[in-house]
């Protein structure tokens, strides 16, 4: 598992990552967290499955 932390005033985000991966099933999920004048948001994004 691959987990990292970034803080941004930027209004979007944009990650690029690659790994060597071995035949099997892939999702990859997202967990994120915004907080903005006292309001805030949190959840989890997922991507679609891919199976190799």
């Amino acid at each position: 598992m691959k987990s990292w932390s970034k803080s941004s005033t930027s209004l979007s985000a944009s990650i690029l990552e690659t790994y060597q991966m071995s035949g099997g099933t892939y999702r990859v999920e997202t967990y994120y967290y915004i907080s903005e004048d006292g309001d805030r948001e949190m959840g989890i994004i997922y991507s679609k499955t891919i199976t190799y």
